[in-house]
């Protein structure tokens, strides 16, 4: 059916699988989805979504699928075909397997949930479905605050994944299929989880804390996609967590305490990763990027490992005043990379009320001495609706434009 719907639509090649390094095994004993309510380009840039299938895919018997919403020309082609959406390793359709986890970034997933379950064949309400379908558990950002959801999924897992996603695999391996309510039984006793069901409202919940960044976490060997996606590189997580405290900023309290990875874990990471892949890009995640200890000789030794195979390193958005001239050197060493600075906005005194102050100055300092080592161009970031503010503040943005491109 697929060799007839595919040559009809946009993109076919989001839906083939096939990837190198996927994991796909004979006869598992438990069937997993992690669905990732958006198009195969930005789920598959997400690096959640990589450590949850390579830390499910390490236990014996489970076999972790990744699904994606498919774009509407797939979809309609699907419901038309009576065809239900599958896994994109197996092409199983996803209402036969044990589990599946949905990773919610933001709240304009909910409607795509939805959307994914109607393609599936898949009650909506978590009261009309019985054994016979799999359980729904969401995790990700967006269920901070479970209680949109409540009457589509099973369990919330609250906080980190990692440990709670080896819990519950072991929960699925122990306890069969057709026992669905032993299942969730199990799973609402695991910290950190919400189930709706069982504890109702007034329940207290605890969100999870992964330890540490150590080993486990890392996504080894990276999946490789099958066409160009949102962030085409390789990613290592170097650090979670922020200690800024940005009053706008979510992630910055919600991922407390910090965690650092060793220099070594990144530099094994990254030399493992490059020859897994072929990647030509290193990307070091982090919320604070710059607050990692020592970044400049880590660079430094990311430098001499990737030379000879001119593999460049970017960073993710940072916090402009902070950008100096000897790592911009080191960032140009090899290849030159986009440059993101956040101010978020351009009025310093709502910076300030926003706890991220710094002078438009400083900022644009930085802008300089990123355009006297070469860059032609720098991205920021502005915010929109914050706390606090004014139409002048918004209208400050385009005087600060103005000022940068004038210096």
């Amino acid at each position: 059916m697929l060799d007839k719907v595919l040559p009809l639509i946009k993109k076919p090649i989001r839906y083939t699988g096939g990837e190198y390094n996927i994991t796909i095994k004979t006869n598992p004993a438990v069937q997993v989805g992690i669905v990732f309510p958006e198009l195969y380009e930005i789920g598959m840039s997400n690096t959640g979504i990589r450590i949850l299938y390579h830390l499910l895919n390490g236990i014996d018997g489970i076999q972790c699928e990744r699904i994606f919403a498919p774009w509407p020309d797939f979809g309609e082609r699907l419901v038309h075909e009576g065809m239900d959406l599958y896994g994109l390793e197996t092409k199983k359709p996803i209402h036969e397997y044990d589990l599946l986890g949905f990773s919610l970034q933001t709240e304009l997933c909910y409607t795509t949930v939805l959307y994914v379950l109607e393609l599936a064949r898949i009650p909506f309400r978590r009261a009309a479905r019985d054994g016979r379908h799999p359980l729904l558990i969401a995790g990700g950002p967006a269920v901070l605050n479970p209680a949109p959801l409540s009457e589509v999924f099973d369990a919330f897992v609250i906080g980190d994944g990692e440990d709670a996603i080896l819990e519950i695999g072991a929960i699925l391996k122990n306890i069969p299929h057709e026992q669905k309510e032993a299942r969730l039984n199990a799973i609402a006793r695991l910290a950190g989880v919400w189930v709706p069901s069982l504890h109702g409202k007034g329940m207290e919940v605890k969100r999870n804390t992964t330890a540490c960044l150590d080993e486990k976490s890392l996504p080894l060997p990276p999946l490789l996609p099958i066409c160009d996606i949102t962030h085409d590189r390789f990613s290592i997580e170097v650090m979670r967590g922020c200690t800024w405290g940005c009053r706008f900023c979510q992630a910055g309290y919600v991922n407390r305490p910090m965690r650092i990875r060793s220099e070594e874990d990144v530099l094994n990471a990254a030399e493992k990763g490059i020859r897994q892949t072929g990647w030509e890009e290193i990307s070091l995640l982090a919320f604070s990027i710059l607050d990692y200890p020592d970044l400049l000789n880590m660079i430094r030794k990311l430098n001499e490992t990737l030379r000879r195979k001119m593999i460049n390193i970017s960073l993710p958005a940072m916090r402009g005043e902070l950008f100096s001239e000897d790592l911009g050197i080191l960032l140009k060493e090899i290849k030159k990379t986009g440059l993101t600075f956040a101010p978020e906005t351009a009025s310093e005194q709502l910076r300030r009320r926003l706890n991220k102050a710094f002078s438009n100055e400083r900022l644009i300092s930085s802008i300089n001495t990123a355009h006297r080592l070469g860059w032609k161009q720098v991205k920021l970031y502005f915010m929109v609706g914050l706390p606090f503010e004014e139409d002048r503040d918004i209208a400050e943005i385009d005087t600060l434009v103005r000022e940068i491109l004038k210096a």
